[in-house]
């Protein structure tokens, strides 16, 4: 989720092609290899100094940082300022299932005057476990990027991976879950498509005044399944005396169910408005009129100065006119 949404950050500030020197210090490779500009003390971990240049450099940029670029984009700051103070949450389900099964089985012959008498004798065992385990995390965007323990965290997963986790490997929730495109569907939803919370239909038809904070869910179910197990069987010749062993069975398996989720959940704070795309339409509006009402009173000026001017020329033409040379 961090690097989601430092790519998203890294995305929007070069959307126009402009402060890409900026754009480059804020990458995920960029502060993975940062190095200190004085060689740092022997009994210094590089790995919590780059946490801390990582955290300070995030911080920085969110507080005020935004505000410098060389070329201003007022979209960035909307973005920095919007979406830096949403909310995260994830709940976790574990849900977990273990069956055991035993069975064994016997063939018995009897030998009798006139032929043989079969008889079968066995017993089976039947188990299952089942264990459900669930949590949930908060996290608000500018918390998740600067905070050192989340930041010293997702560094030491990278480095056991040595440096790319792998994408859904054996185990999928141990994977790469690719939240880029989850991140990247809310703001899209938010930025054009006036999102809002989810309600009941009776409460849509009062929503338009107040519509609830914008928020968007998302689900990943994930399953594993384990098998395994011996089935031996023995089958022996006829017996020789009256009653024997003709034959046996043991079945003997387990299977494990691991079903997974993760329900993702991102909210945006009070708007102080309807959606952010109404907003954002507001805003353009404002600034539209301003620039009107700024381009209205060059005009004015320049026609005020055109008149004058050619006042001053008339007054001049008559003045020649009367007091010719």
């Amino acid at each position: 989720m961090r690097d989601a949404f430092i790519t998203l950050l890294h995305d929007a500030i070069i959307r126009d092609g402009y402060n890409k020197e900026e754009a480059a210090k804020l990458t995920r490779q960029y502060f993975f290899n940062a190095a200190p500009a004085v060689p740092l003390p022997n009994d210094q971990n590089i790995w919590i100094w780059r946490a801390r240049n990582e955290s300070d450099s995030l911080l920085k940029f969110l507080t005020s940082g935004y505000l410098n670029l060389p070329v201003k984009d007022p979209e960035i700051k909307y973005v920095v300022e919007t979406y830096s103070k949403a909310f995260i949450a994830y709940k976790f389900v574990f849900d977990m299932t273990q069956t055991d099964h035993l069975e064994a089985n016997l063939d018995l012959m009897s030998i009798v005057t006139r032929g043989a008498v079969k008889t079968s004798v066995g017993g089976s065992f039947n188990g299952k476990r089942r264990a459900t385990r669930e949590f949930v995390l908060a996290d608000r965007v500018d918390w998740l990027l600067t905070e050192l323990p989340t930041i010293r965290k997702c560094n030491q997963i990278r480095r056991e991976q040595h440096g790319e986790r792998p994408a859904n490997g054996a185990y999928p929730i141990a994977g790469k879950l690719n939240l880029i495109e989850v991140v990247r569907n809310f703001v899209a939803a938010n930025q054009t498509n006036n999102l809002i919370g989810q309600l009941s239909d009776a409460d849509l038809l009062v929503a338009s005044s107040k519509p609830p904070l914008p928020t968007m869910s998302e689900t990943m179910i994930f399953t594993t399944t384990l098998k395994g197990g011996i089935a031996p069987t023995l089958e022996l010749s006829d017996p020789t005396h009256s009653t024997g062993v003709k034959g046996g069975l043991l079945d003997a398996h387990r299977e494990r169910l691991d079903v997974h989720s993760l329900t993702l959940v991102m909210q945006l704070p009070d708007l102080k408005g309807p959606t952010v795309a109404h907003a954002r339409s507001e805003a353009e509006r404002k600034a539209d009129q301003s620039l009107y009402g700024q381009q209205a009173n060059d005009s004015a000026h320049e026609l005020n100065r055109l008149e004058d001017n050619r006042s001053r020329k008339l007054r001049g033409d008559i003045i020649d006119l009367i007091a010719p040379e």
